[in-house]
């Protein structure tokens, strides 16, 4: 769990209320640093349709979705790039998520569906900040993209 929190907070400062959620981002959610101890994911519930039926997400969400994959679109994720081309996808990544998560809107289940969603997005692209090798970066971006593209069957306007 405090990955989680930590992860989040990564990019943003989270104050939930009952199914209201009011986003603050940091000025510098780069000094956050992970902190050791608990590691599992209590509370983080996993991704599953709404009874068969997609989720539904409002049309910033959506659009800030497709924003971050098109921020993969320009790049050949399929080769391995140089360190320097990653830290700009992950800067790009990081930039796209605290812009989805301080635009958000949505409430009750299918904003929890999200968050389901988009915690392993943001473990990822933690993963990809912290990669000291190309080949260790080009996991994470693969992963990332993997990730991006579940979106669509789980989720729609």
């Amino acid at each position: 769990m405090r990955r989680f929190l930590i992860a989040l907070a990564l990019f943003t400062t989270v104050l939930c209320a009952g199914d209201s959620c009011k986003h603050a981002v940091p000025n510098n959610y780069n000094t956050i640093a992970e902190a050791d101890g608990d590691k599992d994911d209590v509370g983080t519930k996993k991704l599953v349709l709404n009874s068969g039926a997609k989720w539904k997400v409002d049309l910033i969400t959506d659009a800030n979705v497709h924003s971050l994959q098109g921020i993969l679109q320009k790049f050949n994720i399929d080769t391995e790039l140089s360190i320097a081309d990653y830290a700009r996808v992950d800067d790009e990544l990081q930039h796209g998520i605290v812009k989805m998560i301080s635009e958000c809107k949505m409430k009750g289940a299918d904003h929890e569906a999200l968050h389901s969603w988009l915690k392993p997005l943001i473990d990822e692209v933690q993963q990809l900040k912290k990669a000291s090798t190309a080949a260790d970066a080009n996991r994470a971006l693969k992963t990332i993209d993997a990730q991006l593209n579940l979106y669509s069957k789980y989720f729609e306007i």
